[in-house]
């Protein structure tokens, strides 16, 4: 009703002035539909596949954003979103409560639980956590009755079963992977022997494929030459950490007496340097054990919880966690992540906040050259390329990424630990196979050069042929073959 200037003026109940809230409300849809369109793109820039369930969420969100704007930019359409303002809040409440019902019940029903109760959803370990006393008790037993790939190890922490053979690996008497449970290796390379030593973890190791198909199996064809014997000795371990590494070259890996060593630096594991239970770092690891770790005291590094704690004693460590003397050196352990709080009654709510808070505030975040970890990592290089040069050795540091960092590089043009190999304390020489694996990516796909976590064997082939090119640009260049046609030729398949 308008009653200005004596006159009265009835409106009809759908035509009233409602002010601008509705066509705010109405706009305010493009909030949730502009994350999914992003997730989408940023897919389709890292050169992963979209997949049904994104592409159909993309889809959707493009057609809905399209609806949105052509009601916004015609009168039409904005007047008849103030006249249907109660409907469509009403429509939109119950929406949103309806989506918020299912999502509940969707990931209590999806959801996934270990044995001490840890809960995980989508890849994501939701709040709050449970230290893993359970599993870890059970594992104790496993590996007493010689049932795993690998044993405990006071000095490493753990460390490749000698002779133990699966489908896929293969591990001599010295616990390196191999092609026989039988293969010997002198202490002493001979006169015409040039041995090469690869340390490093999972990616050196050679994980998810035959010993053929890695990248160490390729440079022992590749350096079978005649009248020089050259060995590759694999001293890569998964789940190792840079500390670990250095310490099995220490402690196995010198004796051996390699002409060269190459470290294999994934870049990851600098969060592993600053750990001290792998299970708190990874819950879900399938190596329960506690490890050594340096800690850095004036520019120098000191060993901490070595011995390292038998799995049979780590049980009882967590019992009584933050009371055990090295706990505050275990970076990865926080104990309000270990105490509800009354969010976490809802499943929904907590993987919302461990989507935000692991993805959008924490992304990239150990990758700053001044955090604890990146200094750790780069003064454990300096002590290993200082202690492998001390031994009349040639050292060097391959740099292999993870699937997040080529992604990562695929779509900014650099990988995000630039900054920390730039802050080196000394020069190292360095084998950039990240490069040429971007390059790969752009060229093909980057699916193509991963299986679930670790390279395929064309990702192999590459990082492989990354390491010929320096090594033959070396000073050891002419005892070294140029690629065989053979090699480069399986690059192109």
């Amino acid at each position: 009703m308008n009653t200005r200037s004596g006159v009265t003026t009835e409106f009809p109940s759908e035509e009233r002035p409602a002010g601008s809230w509705p066509l705010w409300l109405w706009a305010s849809q493009v909030l949730v539909i502009l994350p999914i369109v992003a997730a989408g793109a940023q897919r389709v820039f890292s050169g992963r596949p979209l997949g049904a369930v994104v592409l159909t969420a993309v889809t959707v969100a493009l057609v809905w954003s399209i609806v949105v704007v052509t009601v916004l930019a015609t009168r039409r359409g904005r007047t008849w979103v103030v006249a249907h303002r109660l409907q469509l809040v009403l429509c939109a409440g119950s929406a949103a409560l309806s989506l918020a019902v299912l999502g509940e019940v969707g990931v209590r029903f999806l959801a996934q639980r270990d044995q001490d109760h840890n809960c995980y959803f989508r890849g994501y370990h939701l709040k709050p956590y449970r230290l893993p006393r359970t599993k870890i008790a059970k594992f104790a037993k496993k590996l007493e009755k010689g049932k795993t790939d690998v044993v405990a190890d006071s000095d490493l922490g753990w460390a490749p079963r000698p002779q133990f053979q699966s489908d896929l690996a293969i591990q001599d008497r010295y616990g390196l992977r191999a092609t026989s449970t039988q293969r010997a290796v002198d202490p002493v390379p001979g006169e015409a022997s040039y041995r090469i030593a690869l340390f490093g973890d999972s990616f050196t190791y050679g994980a998810e494929v035959a010993y053929e198909d890695s990248w160490c199996g390729y440079l022992e064809r590749q350096f079978a030459l005649p009248g020089l014997q050259t060995e590759v000795l694999n001293f890569g371990v998964s789940g190792y950490g840079m500390d670990q590494a250095y310490l099995r070259w220490k402690h196995q890996g010198a004796k051996f007496k390699p002409q060269l060593v190459v470290f294999g630096l994934q870049f990851e594991n600098v969060k592993r340097n600053t750990n001290l239970v792998r299970a708190i770092y990874n819950p879900r690891t399938g190596l329960p054990f506690s490890k050594p770790r340096f800690v850095l005291e004036e520019d120098r590094l000191r060993l901490v919880n070595h011995p390292c704690v038998s799995p049979q004693e780590l049980s009882d460590v967590l019992e009584d966690f933050e009371n055990w003397q090295w706990s505050p050196h275990e970076a990865h352990y926080r104990a309000q992540d270990y105490q509800a709080s009354w969010w976490h009654a809802s499943r929904l709510l907590t993987f919302v906040q461990t989507v935000i808070g692991e993805v959008w505030l924490a992304e990239q975040s150990d990758y700053r050259p001044n955090s604890e970890e990146a200094r750790l990592g780069l003064k454990i290089i300096e002590n290993f390329a200082d202690s492998v040069e001390s031994a009349d050795a040639q050292f060097v540091v391959l740099v292999m990424p993870k699937r997040k960092d080529l992604e990562y590089a695929m779509i900014y043009g650099e990988f995000p630990y630039e900054a920390v190999l730039a802050a080196a304390g000394r020069p190292l020489s360095l084998v950039r196979a990240d490069l040429q694996l971007l390059r790969a990516a752009r060229a093909d796909t980057l699916e193509s050069l991963y299986l679930r976590l670790h390279f395929s064997p064309k990702g192999n082939q590459i990082v492989a042929q990354a390491l010929v090119d320096r090594l033959n640009a070396m000073p050891l260049a002419e005892t070294l073959a140029t690629p065989s046609e053979e090699f480069t030729g399986a690059l192109h398949k």
